[in-house]
């Protein structure tokens, strides 16, 4: 059995981590049931209110509205918001920044990945890692945050059942530090790929969404109206692409 049906969860999981009234019934995982009885909390909690009033964010009044916010902008938006968060250095700022990111994590926890203990026990070890790493993100990586902070302590997820597996180009974009002369290839592809026109700037949308946000194809063709199998093609297409680039380069 995957790990998405041992944890028995209903609908989206961007929505099922996006309820910021009440808890859904499907959260069974004792970690996760009470990372929702807290963001719930959170969200009913004044000072919060006050804390992210202050913070000056357009149209948001209330963490939830925060992550709303986040999930409906543009990827290049979506990173500028998660960025000023990470790097504001407070419990709220960095309390949000961990449920942005639980899908993405919950998808690299049920992942084909080999752990020991139980599920439960997993998912909460790599929310302990990414708790860590937004408490220790450099301010000078401002690209690609959301990927940053799931990829700093190596849990990458190498494939992707449920999508063509492009992980392998995005997980190493924008390292933490550039030291390596294969992210600074790979950072280059990417960037003579846009710049050729061989991918558009909607493609990397895209695909961040699919690889870091963690939306799963039927989720990604949900929000453009169109079906899952143009997702994957899509996401198949642009990889080729990438790898024409990537040949161009040599």
């Amino acid at each position: 059995m995957s790990g998405l049906r041992q944890l028995n969860l209903k609908g989206p999981l961007v929505l099922v981590f996006r309820s910021h009234d009440s808890v859904p019934d499907s959260v069974t995982s004792p970690t996760l049931r009470g990372l929702a009885q807290e963001w719930v909390a959170i969200n009913s909690t004044a000072e919060y209110h006050r804390q992210v009033a202050q913070m000056g964010i357009s149209g948001c009044t209330r963490p939830g509205d925060v992550l709303d916010l986040i999930d409906r902008s543009t990827s290049e938006v979506a990173n500028e918001l998660l960025y000023n968060l990470v790097v504001h250095d407070s419990y709220l700022s960095s309390r949000m920044v961990l449920q942005a990111l639980l899908p993405r994590v919950l998808n690299i926890a049920c992942g084909r990945v080999v752990y020991s203990g139980t599920l439960d026990d997993h998912i909460q070890s790599l929310i302990s890692d990414v708790w860590e790493a937004i408490a220790t993100y450099p301010e000078h990586c401002t690209r690609y945050v959301a990927l940053n902070l799931t990829r700093r302590r190596g849990f990458v997820k190498e494939s992707d059942d449920r999508c063509i597996p492009v992980a392998e180009v995005y997980d190493l974009v924008d390292p933490i530090p550039a030291a390596d002369d294969a992210w600074l290839e790979l950072n280059l592809i990417l960037e003579a790929g846009l710049s050729d026109g061989a991918v558009s700037a909607d493609d990397v949308d895209l695909l961040l969404e699919v690889y870091i946000q963690g939306w799963s194809a039927s989720e990604a063709a949900e929000r453009r109206d169109v079906s899952a199998a143009v997702i994957r093609k899509r996401c198949e297409r642009t990889r080729t692409r990438l790898a024409k680039s990537a040949a161009a380069l040599a």
